[in-house]
C-alpha cells in the first residue's frame, strides 16, 4: 500500500507573521514567517569594515561570527521582513554591536543586538509609519541594563511632539503620545520593567484614545492618548531618538521589534507576545 507522504513531511512550526500578518515592519534575528528567506542583518566588522549580510541561520550557526573573526561586528542594517521595505540603517558612528571579540551578543541566551549611548537604527524618511489616529501596537524582546530614560522604537512627528515607546528613568514602561501640542501620557503602569532580564514589552492603543502597557503579555497600566500621528516627515528610529542620536539610548540588548498599525485586538496581542514569549 502506497504511503502517504504528507505523514514524512516535518512539522512546519508558523512563525509569528503567518500567525499574524500585515506588520507595518519587523525586525528580528530569527526568520518571523516560513517564506522569509532573504537576511536579518547586514554587518560591518571591525577588521577591515568589509559587509555581508546574513539570514537567520547563518547567524544562529556561526557563519556571521567567522566572518567576523576575533574582532566586532556592528548592524549597518536591520531588514524588515514585513515585506514593505521599511529597513532600519545606521552610518558606521552610530551601528550598534552584534558580534563582541568574536563572539555573537546574547541576552539571556538569546541571540541580541547591543545598545549603548549614540548607537542608533533609522528606516527611511517617509517610510510606512504614518498611524494618523488609528491603533498601533509594537511588542519587542529586549534587556534593559542600566536605568535610565530608554527609547525603544521612536517616530517623531513634527520635530517636537513623538511617539515613543519606551521606559523612564523610574523604570516606568511608557507610551509617550507627545512632548507638546496635544495628546497625554505615558502611561502609569501598576509595575515597572524588570532590570537586566529578557522580556517582551509591549504598547497598544486602540482606536483614537485608549492605550495599554504590557510586560510578557500582562497589562501594566492603562491611560489615553489622542495624538494624531499623520506626518511622516521625520525618521523612525529604534535605540534612541529619531532626531539625536545621543538622546534616549538604550542601554542593553533589543531582539526583536514588531509594529503594527491599526486596531488589534485582544485574542491578536496575546498570539504576538505569546509567540514571542514561547520562542525566546
Amino acid at each position: 500500500m502506497a504511503m502517504n507522504n504528507r505523514l514524512l513531511r516535518p512539522l512546519q512550526t508558523p512563525g509569528l507573521l503567518d500567525l499574524v500578518p500585515g506588520a507595518a515592519a519587523a525586525y528580528s534575528l530569527r526568520s518571523l514567517s516560513r517564506s522569509y528567506a532573504d537576511p536579518v542583518v547586514t554587518v560591518r566588522r571591525s577588521s577591515d569594515d568589509d559587509e555581508g549580510s546574513f539570514t537567520a541561520s547563518e547567524v544562529a550557526d556561526g557563519t556571521l561570527a567567522a566572518f567576523c573573526g576575533a574582532g566586532n561586528g556592528f548592524v549597518k542594517q536591520w531588514w524588515d521582513q514585513s515585506g514593505k521595505q521599511n529597513h532600519m540603517t545606521a552610518p558606521a558612528a552610530e551601528q550598534p554591536t552584534i558580534v563582541s571579540s568574536g563572539s555573537l551578543v546574547t541576552a539571556d541566551g538569546a541571540n541580541a543586538i547591543q545598545w549603548a549611548s549614540g548607537k542608533r537604527l533609522q528606516a527611511n524618511a517617509g517610510s510606512d509609519f504614518a498611524y494618523g489616529t488609528s491603533g498601533v501596537f509594537v511588542s519587542a524582546v529586549v534587556r534593559k541594563t542600566t536605568v535610565s530614560d530608554n527609547a525603544i522604537f521612536c517616530q517623531t512627528i513634527g520635530g517636537a511632539n513623538y511617539f515613543l515607546f519606551g521606559e523612564s528613568s523610574s523604570n516606568a514602561l511608557q507610551f509617550l503620545g507627545a512632548l507638546s501640542g496635544g495628546g497625554t501620557g505615558p502611561a502609569t503602569p501598576s509595575g515597572t520593567a524588570p532590570l537586566s532580564q529578557l522580556r517582551v514589552s509591549s504598547v497598544r492603543r486602540l482606536g483614537a484614545s485608549n492605550m495599554e502597557v504590557l510586560i510578557n503579555g500582562a497589562v501594566l497600566g492603562t491611560a489615553t492618548n489622542s495624538t494624531d500621528f499623520s506626518n511622516t516627515t521625520y525618521k523612525p528610529s529604534i535605540g534612541a531618538y529619531s532626531q539625536n542620536a545621543s538622546q534616549l539610548n538604550w542601554l542593553g540588548q533589543i531582539v526583536e521589534v514588531i509594529v503594527y498599525k491599526g486596531d488589534i485586538n485582544d485574542p491578536l496581542r496575546d498570539l504576538i507576545t505569546g509567540n514571542q514569549m514561547w520562542n525566546y
